[in-house]
Protein backbone atom coordinates (compact mmCIF):
# COMPACT_ATOMS: atom_id res chain seq x y z
CA UNK A 1 0.00 0.00 0.00
CA UNK A 2 1.41 2.87 -1.06
CA UNK A 3 -0.13 6.38 0.77
CA UNK A 4 -1.51 9.02 -1.19
CA UNK A 5 1.17 11.85 -0.21
CA UNK A 6 3.58 9.51 -1.74
CA UNK A 7 1.28 9.46 -4.86
CA UNK A 8 0.80 13.07 -4.65
CA UNK A 9 4.82 14.12 -4.82
CA UNK A 10 4.68 11.42 -7.79
CA UNK A 11 2.70 13.48 -9.52
CA UNK A 12 4.08 16.41 -8.56
CA UNK A 13 7.76 15.59 -10.20
CA UNK A 14 6.08 13.71 -12.86
CA UNK A 15 4.59 16.83 -13.89
CA UNK A 16 7.62 19.23 -13.35
CA UNK A 17 9.95 16.52 -15.57
CA UNK A 18 7.36 16.77 -18.32
CA UNK A 19 6.85 21.20 -18.27
CA UNK A 20 10.42 21.47 -19.83
CA UNK A 21 10.36 19.47 -22.76
CA UNK A 22 7.10 20.18 -23.73
CA UNK A 23 7.45 24.10 -23.19
CA UNK A 24 8.42 24.48 -26.95
CA UNK A 25 5.56 23.04 -28.41
CA UNK A 26 2.71 24.88 -25.80
CA UNK A 27 4.54 27.80 -26.36
CA UNK A 28 4.31 27.34 -30.24
CA UNK A 29 0.74 26.57 -30.11
CA UNK A 30 0.31 29.26 -27.57
CA UNK A 31 1.48 31.97 -30.21
CA UNK A 32 -0.69 30.33 -32.90
CA UNK A 33 -3.67 30.51 -30.82
CA UNK A 34 -2.86 34.13 -29.75
CA UNK A 35 -2.55 34.98 -33.35
CA UNK A 36 -6.17 33.28 -34.51
CA UNK A 37 -7.73 35.13 -31.07
CA UNK A 38 -5.92 38.17 -30.37
CA UNK A 39 -7.67 38.30 -26.64
CA UNK A 40 -6.84 35.27 -25.58
CA UNK A 41 -5.20 35.08 -22.51
CA UNK A 42 -2.50 32.45 -20.72
CA UNK A 43 -5.47 31.44 -18.43
CA UNK A 44 -7.77 30.65 -21.00
CA UNK A 45 -5.00 29.07 -23.36
CA UNK A 46 -4.39 26.64 -19.90
CA UNK A 47 -8.44 25.87 -18.99
CA UNK A 48 -8.57 24.84 -22.80
CA UNK A 49 -5.96 22.59 -22.91
CA UNK A 50 -6.98 21.13 -19.53
CA UNK A 51 -9.57 18.67 -20.96
CA UNK A 52 -8.97 15.45 -22.78
CA UNK A 53 -10.61 16.86 -26.17
CA UNK A 54 -8.01 19.86 -25.41
CA UNK A 55 -4.85 17.73 -25.23
CA UNK A 56 -5.97 15.30 -27.81
CA UNK A 57 -5.75 18.51 -30.11
CA UNK A 58 -2.61 19.62 -29.05
CA UNK A 59 -0.93 15.85 -29.10
CA UNK A 60 -2.97 15.34 -32.71
CA UNK A 61 -0.49 18.48 -33.71
CA UNK A 62 2.43 17.47 -32.24
CA UNK A 63 2.37 14.11 -32.47
CA UNK A 64 6.68 13.73 -31.75
CA UNK A 65 6.29 15.61 -28.40
CA UNK A 66 2.91 13.32 -27.40
CA UNK A 67 5.25 10.39 -27.82
CA UNK A 68 7.99 11.48 -26.28
CA UNK A 69 5.57 12.35 -23.10
CA UNK A 70 4.21 9.22 -23.45
CA UNK A 71 6.92 6.85 -23.13
CA UNK A 72 8.43 9.02 -20.59
CA UNK A 73 5.42 8.78 -18.02
CA UNK A 74 5.34 4.95 -19.21
CA UNK A 75 9.32 4.56 -17.93
CA UNK A 76 8.85 7.38 -14.83
CA UNK A 77 5.96 4.48 -13.56
CA UNK A 78 7.66 1.58 -14.23
CA UNK A 79 10.68 3.24 -12.50
CA UNK A 80 8.41 3.98 -9.55
CA UNK A 81 7.19 0.80 -9.31
CA UNK A 82 10.38 -0.71 -9.19
CA UNK A 83 11.50 1.35 -5.90
CA UNK A 84 8.46 0.20 -4.33
CA UNK A 85 9.11 -3.69 -5.32
CA UNK A 86 12.68 -3.11 -4.19
CA UNK A 87 11.52 -1.60 -0.64
CA UNK A 88 8.97 -4.60 0.21
CA UNK A 89 11.17 -7.15 -1.27
CA UNK A 90 14.47 -5.61 1.00
CA UNK A 91 12.68 -4.73 3.94
CA UNK A 92 13.09 -6.92 6.15
CA UNK A 93 16.95 -6.66 5.39
CA UNK A 94 16.53 -2.39 5.89
CA UNK A 95 15.33 -2.63 9.51
CA UNK A 96 18.25 -5.27 9.99
CA UNK A 97 20.60 -2.95 8.37
CA UNK A 98 19.69 -0.08 9.53
CA UNK A 99 16.53 0.42 12.21
CA UNK A 100 18.46 -2.33 15.01
CA UNK A 101 16.03 -5.36 13.47
CA UNK A 102 12.60 -3.28 14.43
CA UNK A 103 9.80 -2.67 11.79
CA UNK A 104 10.66 1.06 10.65
CA UNK A 105 6.48 2.22 9.68
CA UNK A 106 5.35 3.01 6.49
CA UNK A 107 6.97 5.00 3.59
CA UNK A 108 5.30 8.81 4.13
CA UNK A 109 7.39 10.85 1.40
CA UNK A 110 9.65 10.19 -1.70
CA UNK A 111 12.23 12.60 -3.52
CA UNK A 112 12.58 11.51 -7.41
CA UNK A 113 15.51 12.42 -9.60
CA UNK A 114 17.62 13.29 -7.10
CA UNK A 115 20.81 12.14 -9.56
CA UNK A 116 21.66 12.51 -13.22
CA UNK A 117 19.81 9.69 -15.07
CA UNK A 118 21.26 6.05 -15.90
CA UNK A 119 20.04 3.05 -16.79
CA UNK A 120 16.97 4.02 -19.37
CA UNK A 121 16.23 6.96 -17.05
CA UNK A 122 17.02 5.49 -13.29
CA UNK A 123 17.63 7.71 -10.79
CA UNK A 124 18.52 8.09 -7.08
CA UNK A 125 15.38 8.44 -4.81
CA UNK A 126 15.32 9.25 -1.15
CA UNK A 127 12.73 7.89 0.87
CA UNK A 128 11.18 8.96 4.45
CA UNK A 129 9.54 6.66 6.95
CA UNK A 130 6.98 6.90 9.21
CA UNK A 131 9.46 5.92 11.83
CA UNK A 132 11.36 9.55 10.60
CA UNK A 133 14.26 7.10 9.29
CA UNK A 134 15.28 7.94 5.91
CA UNK A 135 16.58 6.34 3.27
CA UNK A 136 18.35 6.74 -0.43
CA UNK A 137 17.55 4.51 -3.22
CA UNK A 138 20.22 3.90 -5.67
CA UNK A 139 19.12 2.17 -8.52
CA UNK A 140 22.06 -0.36 -9.62
CA UNK A 141 24.55 -2.18 -7.75
CA UNK A 142 27.14 0.18 -6.43
CA UNK A 143 30.20 -2.60 -5.83
CA UNK A 144 32.41 0.31 -5.63
CA UNK A 145 30.78 2.55 -2.98
CA UNK A 146 30.73 -0.93 -0.76
CA UNK A 147 34.43 -1.59 -1.40
CA UNK A 148 35.41 2.21 -0.69
CA UNK A 149 33.24 1.74 2.88
CA UNK A 150 34.71 -1.44 4.32
CA UNK A 151 38.56 0.12 2.80
CA UNK A 152 37.40 3.01 5.25
CA UNK A 153 36.15 0.57 7.80
CA UNK A 154 39.17 -1.72 8.17
CA UNK A 155 41.55 1.94 7.80
CA UNK A 156 39.43 3.27 11.06
CA UNK A 157 39.49 -0.46 12.87
CA UNK A 158 43.34 0.09 12.53
CA UNK A 159 43.76 3.42 14.70
CA UNK A 160 43.70 5.67 11.47
CA UNK A 161 41.92 8.54 11.02
CA UNK A 162 39.80 6.88 7.92
CA UNK A 163 36.90 9.25 7.11
CA UNK A 164 33.68 7.65 8.59
CA UNK A 165 32.11 4.95 6.65
CA UNK A 166 28.70 5.09 4.92
CA UNK A 167 26.50 2.56 5.96
CA UNK A 168 24.76 0.47 2.73
CA UNK A 169 23.14 -2.54 2.10
CA UNK A 170 24.07 -3.64 -1.73
CA UNK A 171 20.89 -5.95 -2.69
CA UNK A 172 21.02 -7.55 -6.45
CA UNK A 173 20.67 -4.40 -8.76
CA UNK A 174 20.56 -1.76 -6.59
CA UNK A 175 22.09 0.05 -3.34
CA UNK A 176 20.06 1.43 0.12
CA UNK A 177 22.47 3.97 1.86
CA UNK A 178 21.41 5.91 4.71
CA UNK A 179 21.10 9.29 4.82
CA UNK A 180 24.01 11.01 6.08
CA UNK A 181 23.01 14.58 8.08
CA UNK A 182 25.29 17.73 8.06
CA UNK A 183 26.50 18.95 11.47
CA UNK A 184 28.64 21.71 11.95
CA UNK A 185 32.57 20.96 14.62
CA UNK A 186 31.48 22.00 17.89
CA UNK A 187 34.69 22.20 19.54
CA UNK A 188 38.47 22.75 18.35
CA UNK A 189 39.19 19.27 18.99
CA UNK A 190 36.46 17.88 16.55
CA UNK A 191 37.71 20.15 14.05
CA UNK A 192 41.26 18.85 14.51
CA UNK A 193 39.85 15.47 13.96
CA UNK A 194 38.10 16.95 10.47
CA UNK A 195 40.84 18.42 9.15
CA UNK A 196 42.90 14.93 9.73
CA UNK A 197 40.33 12.91 8.10
CA UNK A 198 39.77 15.17 5.11
CA UNK A 199 43.91 14.98 4.52
CA UNK A 200 43.04 10.81 4.78
CA UNK A 201 40.32 11.45 2.29
CA UNK A 202 41.75 13.06 -0.38
CA UNK A 203 45.06 10.42 0.36
CA UNK A 204 42.95 7.61 -0.33
CA UNK A 205 40.64 9.43 -3.28
CA UNK A 206 44.23 10.04 -4.92
CA UNK A 207 45.34 6.97 -4.53
CA UNK A 208 42.74 5.21 -5.85
CA UNK A 209 42.06 7.55 -8.70
CA UNK A 210 39.40 9.40 -7.90
CA UNK A 211 37.43 12.23 -9.72
CA UNK A 212 34.47 14.12 -9.14
CA UNK A 213 34.52 14.66 -5.13
CA UNK A 214 32.69 17.93 -5.38
CA UNK A 215 30.53 19.77 -2.61
CA UNK A 216 27.59 17.63 -3.66
CA UNK A 217 29.53 14.49 -3.48
CA UNK A 218 30.43 15.07 0.25
CA UNK A 219 29.14 15.78 3.27
CA UNK A 220 30.77 16.85 6.45
CA UNK A 221 28.88 15.44 9.28
CA UNK A 222 30.66 16.31 12.96
CA UNK A 223 34.45 15.43 13.14
CA UNK A 224 34.58 13.58 9.55
CA UNK A 225 33.65 13.94 5.86
CA UNK A 226 31.87 11.91 4.15
CA UNK A 227 32.07 10.73 0.82
CA UNK A 228 27.98 10.14 -0.58
CA UNK A 229 29.54 9.27 -4.08
CA UNK A 230 32.38 7.60 -5.15
CA UNK A 231 31.32 6.17 -8.56
CA UNK A 232 34.61 7.92 -10.50
CA UNK A 233 36.62 5.43 -8.68
CA UNK A 234 40.05 4.35 -10.32
CA UNK A 235 39.49 6.65 -13.42
CA UNK A 236 41.93 5.99 -16.71
CA UNK A 237 44.58 8.63 -16.94
CA UNK A 238 44.79 10.00 -20.62
CA UNK A 239 46.66 13.08 -19.97
CA UNK A 240 50.29 13.20 -21.16
CA UNK A 241 52.61 15.55 -19.93
CA UNK A 242 55.54 15.33 -22.61
CA UNK A 243 53.31 16.52 -25.52
CA UNK A 244 51.12 20.16 -26.69
CA UNK A 245 51.82 23.48 -25.27
CA UNK A 246 52.74 24.88 -22.07
CA UNK A 247 49.17 25.32 -20.88
CA UNK A 248 48.61 21.69 -22.17
CA UNK A 249 51.20 20.18 -20.28
CA UNK A 250 50.20 22.62 -16.91
CA UNK A 251 46.76 21.12 -17.14
CA UNK A 252 48.43 17.80 -17.59
CA UNK A 253 50.09 17.90 -14.55
CA UNK A 254 47.29 19.43 -12.71
CA UNK A 255 45.05 15.79 -13.51
CA UNK A 256 47.65 13.80 -12.35
CA UNK A 257 47.72 15.77 -9.40
CA UNK A 258 45.32 15.88 -6.53
CA UNK A 259 43.30 18.41 -7.65
CA UNK A 260 41.63 16.16 -9.89
CA UNK A 261 39.71 14.87 -6.81
CA UNK A 262 37.67 18.23 -6.81
CA UNK A 263 38.19 18.24 -2.89
CA UNK A 264 40.48 20.56 -3.00
CA UNK A 265 39.85 24.52 -3.87
CA UNK A 266 39.54 24.94 -7.79
CA UNK A 267 38.53 28.36 -9.26
CA UNK A 268 37.31 28.01 -12.73
CA UNK A 269 36.01 30.46 -15.19
CA UNK A 270 32.56 29.45 -16.77
CA UNK A 271 31.47 30.60 -20.47
CA UNK A 272 29.85 33.77 -19.01
CA UNK A 273 33.02 34.67 -17.36
CA UNK A 274 31.68 34.15 -14.28
CA UNK A 275 34.62 32.90 -11.14
CA UNK A 276 33.44 29.98 -8.84
CA UNK A 277 35.27 27.95 -6.68
CA UNK A 278 34.31 24.15 -7.23
CA UNK A 279 36.46 22.62 -4.79
CA UNK A 280 34.52 20.57 -2.43
CA UNK A 281 37.34 21.68 0.82
CA UNK A 282 36.80 25.18 -0.93
CA UNK A 283 33.53 26.13 0.50
CA UNK A 284 35.04 27.98 3.52
CA UNK A 285 35.73 30.93 1.81
CA UNK A 286 32.73 30.21 -0.97
CA UNK A 287 32.10 31.32 -4.09
CA UNK A 288 33.08 34.31 -5.90
CA UNK A 289 29.62 34.04 -8.17
CA UNK A 290 26.72 32.31 -8.71
CA UNK A 291 29.11 29.45 -11.13
CA UNK A 292 28.15 25.88 -11.50
CA UNK A 293 27.70 24.73 -8.31
CA UNK A 294 25.59 25.99 -5.88
CA UNK A 295 27.23 26.99 -2.50
CA UNK A 296 25.76 25.18 0.23
CA UNK A 297 27.36 23.67 3.86
CA UNK A 298 27.43 20.40 2.82
CA UNK A 299 31.71 19.85 3.35
CA UNK A 300 32.05 23.13 5.50
CA UNK A 301 33.08 21.95 8.64
CA UNK A 302 32.75 25.55 10.49
CA UNK A 303 29.65 26.69 8.62
CA UNK A 304 26.85 27.78 10.97
CA UNK A 305 24.54 28.11 9.02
Amino acid sequence: HVAAEVWQTFETALARWLAFPLAGPLGLELRVQAYRTPKLDRMRFAQSLATSAGLTRLFKEYCVAARWAAAFTLRSCERFVEIMQALERDRAKLAERFHGGREFGQLVNIQLGLSDPHHDGRAVARLRFSSSLTLYFKPRRHATETRFTELCGWLGARSIDAPSPLITLDAINHLWMAEVKWSPCATFDELTRYARRAGHLLSIAHLLGASDLHDANVIASGDSPVAIDVETLLQPDFYFTQVGNASSRAFSLCEGSVLRTCLLPAWHKWQDDTVADVGCLGSIIGAASTGHYQRSPKADPMTTQ
